[in-house]
């Protein structure tokens, strides 16, 4: 005779007036038999519920001097990493067509290298969603919308926000830090690319 327990554990931290969120999605705790028959979920020592581990997080930057429309169409283009994003010197299509969901691109740096599919684009909301697929660089199961909106005074922001399993060797507080730098990296040469446009 055995039981199945079923739990659902959810616990979130501040951090600098960011909300980073860790979950538990609802499983099966089946490793630990005397807990089990006793009806008691030890999350730390079940397998089943550290796989289902998932990390979500948020990072906005805010573009004072530029306009959704100016900096729209270089999010749009996907495949243009090398030009905004810090230490990616290579970014080129591999397949796919432009603008379409299914466009794949190839990115490198000096950390790594990954594949990076286009899910969704959406140029009326100034929305695009995409997931990281084969990469060195630990990423798994990792799925990022960018979302451009307007600001109060002509201005605009990016929002970066994602979900993500766990990366072996790092905190979700690292990422979400290093997230965040390169977004204002990105929204600093965006913004100084569409004022050299105008």
């Amino acid at each position: 005779m055995f039981s199945l327990v079923f739990c659902l554990v959810v616990s979130t931290l501040n951090m600098g007036g960011k909300q980073l969120r860790t979950y538990w999605s609802r499983g099966f705790c089946c490793e630990r038999e005397d807990l089990r028959l006793r009806g008691i979920c030890f999350w730390p020592f079940c397998r089943a519920f550290r796989s289902k581990l998932r990390w979500e997080s948020k990072a906005t930057a805010e573009l004072k001097a530029s306009t959704v429309e100016q900096i729209w169409p270089f999010i749009a283009e996907f495949c243009n990493l090398e030009k905004f994003f810090p230490a990616v010197h290579t970014c080129y299509r591999k397949e796919g067509t432009p603008g379409q969901p299914g466009l794949v691109h190839y990115c490198e740096s000096k950390d790594g290298w990954a594949d990076e599919k286009l899910l969704s684009i959406d140029p009326i909301n100034h929305s695009i969603s995409y997931e990281v697929m084969e990469n060195n660089l630990g990423f798994r199961n990792y799925v990022a919308t960018l979302d451009v909106l307007p600001t109060e005074g002509g201005g605009c922001k990016i929002e970066w926000s994602f979900v993500s399993d766990p990366i072996e060797g790092m905190k979700l507080e690292d990422l979400v830090s290093y997230i965040d730098d390169c977004l204002h990296f990105m929204a600093k040469k965006m913004e100084e690319a569409a004022q050299g446009q105008s």
